[in-house]
């Protein structure tokens, strides 16, 4: 995702806008499936919803595709750090993606 993107993502999830954000992302993934950045940022936005299993699966795309994306993601991260608490059954979830990316 280039930075005009990124920043576009930020201001509708600073605005609350749920469905466009989804939809951007999609819109993103649909021209280039294999945008680590965006795989993460919909993991993210997944874990959001509580759809933890869907969350995992596309941050184990992400890490197929860039195994050091996770490094690089927080400048293109299109949510602000903590946005979303994560439950400690989350967090285990994701530590389990992370030590196995298939």
């Amino acid at each position: 995702m280039d930075k005009q993107t990124v920043e576009k993502l930020r201001e509708l999830v600073k605005q609350g806008k749920d469905k466009e954000v989804l939809k951007f992302l999609d819109s993103i993934l649909v021209i280039n499936p294999y945008d680590a950045f965006a795989l993460l940022n919909l993991s993210i936005f997944m874990i959001g919803q509580g759809k933890m299993t869907e969350a995992i699966e596309l941050e184990k795309k992400a890490l197929k595709i860039d195994r050091d994306c996770i490094a690089q993601f927080k400048e293109n991260s299109i949510f602000p750090e903590n946005s979303y608490n994560l439950t400690s059954e989350s967090q285990a979830w994701l530590l389990e993606a992370l030590k196995d990316p298939e």
